[in-house]
């Protein structure tokens, strides 16, 4: 997600500093480097929900003794 955020940022620009491929604000461009940022963000968030319901259903599974505030 850091390399994504960077990579973006680099591409977008800031308000000081000019955009690597002449992107300006608020252009199609723009609006679709934001766009696959956030798409990134949220697979990185479903891959995580996803990872982490299969080792819960793992640890049940196996018999995984759960201590209070446990998943």
């Amino acid at each position: 997600m850091l390399l994504t955020l960077v990579l973006v940022s680099l591409l977008r620009g800031s308000g000081k500093e000019p955009s690597i491929v002449g992107s300006e604000r608020c252009t199609s461009v723009d609006w679709t480097l934001l766009a696959v940022l956030v798409t990134v963000g949220l697979v990185i968030i479903a891959y995580t929900f996803c990872t982490q319901l299969r080792e819960l259903r793992l640890k049940k599974k196996v018999g995984f003794r759960f201590v209070k505030g446990d998943l």
